[in-house]
Parts: structure tokens; sequence; C-alpha cells
């Protein structure tokens, strides 16, 4: 290869490698636990909407499901929804029995899924429990990855 492709090759490598440099430095660390609203069947906890100039990608969501002895799970899923209310995207988690507490008496779950899921401005995740008889005694979740500047 002569000189002036060696240096054009160079070039493309070089602003590629300063490139990813670049879009690593846009991105922050993101986490946050939320506990959830419950009513009747449904419990839901909404995280804060994406600002402006921002995408949220996330990487791990965790869920912690306490719910009285007699409840029947209907679904655990992580939804996108728009500055409107209107769904996006979902991600169904499946909720892992943990233990059985005597007092009160109630069954404890956990979820913890590594997805791939993003939301951006203006739109935000809910992580969304459903009961098909039951009561809740608590919803909780995590969620983490990266808050990246979008241009």
């Amino acid at each position: 290869m002569n000189a002036i492709k060696r240096t054009g090759v160079l070039t493309i490598l070089l602003g590629c490698f300063f490139w990813l440099q670049g879009s690593s430095a846009q991105a922050a660390p993101y986490q946050r636990y939320l506990n959830g609203s419950c009513a009747g069947f449904v419990c839901q906890i909404d995280f804060p909407k994406v600002q402006a100039d921002k995408r949220l990608v996330i990487s791990n969501a965790s869920c912690y499901l306490r719910v009285s002895n007699s409840a029947d799970i209907l679904a655990m899923q992580l939804l996108i929804v728009n500055n409107s209310g209107t769904l996006i995207s979902t991600l169904t988690l499946t909720p892992q029995f943990v233990d059985s507490i005597t007092t009160p008496s109630e069954r404890v779950y956990s979820a913890s899924h590594s997805i791939f899921a993003f939301a951006n401005a203006n739109q935000h995740f809910r992580a969304y429990a459903e009961l098909k008889q039951g009561s809740f005694a608590q919803f909780a979740c995590h969620i983490s990855g990266d808050l990246q500047n979008v241009p």
C-alpha cells in the first residue's frame, strides 16, 4: 500500500476512534428505584420523563412484588409511554417466586432481567403489575442504564 493510501486509512481509523470516544462521553450512568402506586388489581410505577435532547437506554430492570397469599399474578411489564399517555412499547417481566411470609400471609416474587429498551425525550418508563385476584402489599422496581445526549 502506498503512503497516501496508508495515510487515508489511518485518518479514517483515527476518526472512528475519536468519534467512539466522544459518543461514550455523551452518556451518563442512570439508575432509579421507586415504589408503586396501587389501586385495586393494578399497580404502576411511573419513572421520570426523559428530558429534551436525551434518550434513556435501559439495560436492566429488577422488580420486587409482595402480594396476599391468595393473589394470582396476571402481568408484570415494563412499558414505554409517550407524553400523552399512549403506549409505545412493552417488555414482559417474568416474576419468580421467592418466599412465603406467614405473618401477614403473603408471597414474595422478584424479577430481574437484562434488557434493551429506550425512551426518547418526553417519553418515560412505567413498571406495571396486575393481579387476577388478591391484593398488593408492595411493588417496587429499579431500572438502570445510560442517559444519552441526542444531537
